[in-house]
């Protein structure tokens, strides 16, 4: 971590976080946890040559958020402090555990009640910037099929992807155009980026980076299927419908401001076969990968 210590000091100087430990390093981004004014915060340093643009969009976005959370035990962690000049921002550390974790020893009711939260912090984050707008299902079908055409893929693999690719193709055509309904999604709406703290019966979002104006299914659809996966490690004969678990589906519609009128649910529809897919081309080598292959089969399978 010394490269990111002597980053933190260029930019913040004597009042610079201290690092307690790093988190991960990718390609985009280097996240460590660390402790600034008697706090625990994560600092996160993004990989590019003028990184400036990315903390403005960031401080935009969560002065946006700043304005409506946290709201009845929904919180989003925001940023504290940043250095644009090297790319780093200071921003709270969520409590409690990711939410995948805390469904593990839920019954039903309470997996129902902790799916509503995390609609509702969704639904909560739209503000006032739900509409309806224009749909490209061609722009999400070439993204899919590039990254189809890049994956080592297995021959049983390739055909489950390629018949997935002309079942998104055939639905696209339906709703072409739209309207779709869209708004300020968190754009990476999975349940490593949700905590729940059972102390204070608080739901966390992190790592929101920007204003994002997109379908709100897409958003609804990375959740679901990261929840179905959470059930089937535990339950691998667990029921499903569209390759998510059903009631999931029903408790996150109910959420006030996530319904989608039946003219609008193939809009999900579409984009649980897109993240099911994207998650068998990220995954297809991994030990849970099974449980994409039934998934995806159900979304194949499951009547209109």
């Amino acid at each position: 971590m010394t490269s990111l210590s002597v980053a933190l000091t260029e930019g913040f100087g004597a009042n610079a976080p201290k690092l307690v430990r790093l988190i991960k390093d990718g390609p985009l981004a280097r996240v460590a946890e660390g402790k600034w004014h008697g706090r625990a915060v994560i600092v996160k340093q993004f990989h590019m040559t003028a990184p400036q643009q990315v903390i403005a969009d960031m401080k935009a976005e969560h002065d946006r958020l700043a304005a409506i959370f946290p709201h009845d035990g929904l919180h989003a962690a925001l940023i504290c402090d940043s250095a644009p000049a090297q790319g780093i921002a200071v921003i709270e550390k969520a409590p409690g555990i990711p939410l995948d974790l805390a469904l593990d020893p839920c019954d039903p009711n309470a997996r129902r009640h902790l799916v509503m939260r995390a609609g509702s912090w969704l639904a909560r984050a739209l503000g006032s910037s739900r509409d309806q707008g224009r749909f490209r299902p061609q722009f999400w079908c070439d993204r899919l099929q590039r990254e189809c055409s890049l994956a080592a893929l297995s021959t049983t693999d390739r055909d489950k992807s390629n018949a997935t690719l002309e079942a998104l193709a055939r639905l696209g055509k339906r709703l072409k155009h739209g309207p779709v309904p869209r708004g300020a999604v968190h754009g990476d709406f999975g349940p490593y980026n949700l905590h729940w703290d059972a102390a204070s019966q608080a739901l966390w979002a992190f790592d929101i980076q920007r204003t994002s104006s997109l379908p709100l299914a897409l958003d609804m659809a990375r959740l679901l299927v990261a929840l179905s996966e959470q059930a089937q490690r535990q339950y691998p004969d667990s029921a499903l419908r569209l390759g998510v678990l059903p009631t999931d589906s029903t408790a996150l519609l109910t959420v006030p401001g996530l319904e989608h009128d039946p003219a609008e649910l193939p809009y999900l529809d579409f984009f649980l076969g897109y993240r099911l897919l994207r998650s068998l081309l990220e995954k297809h080598h991994h030990p849970h990968a099974p449980i994409f292959r039934r998934s995806l089969s159900n979304w194949l399978e499951s009547p209109r």
